[in-house]
């Protein structure tokens, strides 16, 4: 078959003029390849598609037994049939690729919503001060002896109750308000609080974080980090929050450049693991490698298309959490059957070794993801 990178050959070579015929790779007068770089981007770009993703007639043959046949490719690949299928790698690589754009793209803003709710401080859930009365706050100091949770909820206006969670009871409900502006002092006074801290808690997080009039000790006791028993390392990421909040995008970027590196790493881990679990059975270390690649392959595709679904659909939350449910079932079911195929074990054994093994590994994945942020976090 004459291939696109045959097309680019030459009969005489470019730099020395010899004439080695079409046939040749290389000059073997001067050792130049025998390739013709001038040729439309078309063609460039899909030798690049086919060398370094891999999406050729292999990948197309390999996709229905890798979607339904767990084990298949892992056997096929380690009994010597190499050509006809897609190389692990590659298919690796290609998947990886998917997933960690579908996640890196659908993660936008999510650096905002996690440091809000690991401050306790869901500003756009307060209501705007001037609602919250200190006659009404002085009644239900007042009544606190006398009435029930339902009762004492009543006294506070619909409009304010808004802003808050139903279910949430009284004496939260009443924290949550009295913290955000007013107190009660020692004589039972209403005093409002009109501290710097106060105000800054009244705007919206990212209008405080480029506010530039705003220094890093009052950064830090907005995130309530300025204590002494709080150390310095914690107080440093906390400085590095504002800038990873300024600059979101360019951070998410910078973890997800890291992140795929991070899960490579995590294959001959993964691998290793299996090695112990079978050391009995004689299996060579790289056909681990091979099962990890397929088995990773795999999670990263159906992972993806889960999260599509969840965020382009529109569907209900209930939904949602169904589809990534039924994404993580699969791709259990998936690897526990690709287990039985290739190690060829009794179900129960099966069933314990790859119980074991999820557990071991999903709490290895987690202390490599919290060393990939802190490292992230610590050099952005």
């Amino acid at each position: 078959m004459f291939s696109a990178k045959k097309s680019r050959r030459t009969e005489n070579c470019l730099n020395c003029g010899y004439p080695h015929g079409f046939e040749s790779d290389f000059c073997p007068n001067c050792g130049q390849k025998n390739q013709d770089v001038n040729v439309p981007m078309t063609i460039l770009f899909g030798e690049f598609i086919s060398t370094y993703l891999a999406i050729d007639s292999k990948l197309f043959k390999s996709i229905l037994p890798f979607t339904f046949k767990p084990g298949f490719l892992t056997n096929r690949y380690n009994e010597g049939q190499r050509m006809s299928y897609s190389n692990p790698l590659r298919l690796y690589v290609v998947t990886s690729v998917i997933y960690f754009f579908v996640i890196s793209f659908f993660f936008s803003g999510s650096i905002e919503k996690f440091v809000l709710m690991a401050t306790n401080q869901n500003f756009s859930l307060f209501p705007p001060p001037e609602k919250i009365t200190p006659e009404m706050l002085s009644l239900i100091q007042r009544s606190r002896e006398n009435l029930t949770d339902e009762e004492l909820k009543a006294i506070i206006p619909a409009e304010i109750k808004a802003h808050y969670p139903q279910d949430i009871g009284f004496d939260s409900l009443f924290s949550l308000i009295t913290t955000q502006r007013l107190h009660l002092n020692e004589e039972g006074q209403v005093k409002v609080k009109d501290s710097a801290l106060f105000k800054m808690r009244e705007r919206p997080l990212l209008e405080v974080v480029r506010d530039t009039t705003i220094d890093d000790e009052a950064w830090l006791k907005f995130l309530r980090l300025d204590r002494e028993s709080i150390g310095e390392n914690t107080k440093l990421i906390g400085l590095k929050l504002r800038k990873m909040l300024d600059n979101e995008a360019f951070f998410i970027n910078y973890v997800f450049k890291n992140l795929p590196l991070m899960m490579l790493m995590a294959i001959p881990i993964f691998a290793g693991l299996l090695k112990l679990l079978y050391i009995g059975k004689g299996i060579y270390y790289i056909e681990h490698v091979i099962h990890a690649l397929h088995l990773h392959s795999f999670g990263y595709l159906f992972f993806s298309l889960g999260i599509v679904c969840t965020y382009k659909l529109e569907w209900s939350e209930e939904v949602n959490s169904l589809v990534i449910f039924g994404a993580f079932l699969w791709v259990s079911i998936y690897a526990f059957l690709s287990f039985k195929r290739v190690y060829q074990q009794q179900f129960l054994k099966t069933l314990i070794k790859f119980w074991v093994l999820g557990w071991v590994y999903v709490g290895l994945l987690f202390i490599l993801l919290l060393g990939e942020l802190y490292l992230s976090v610590l050099f952005f």
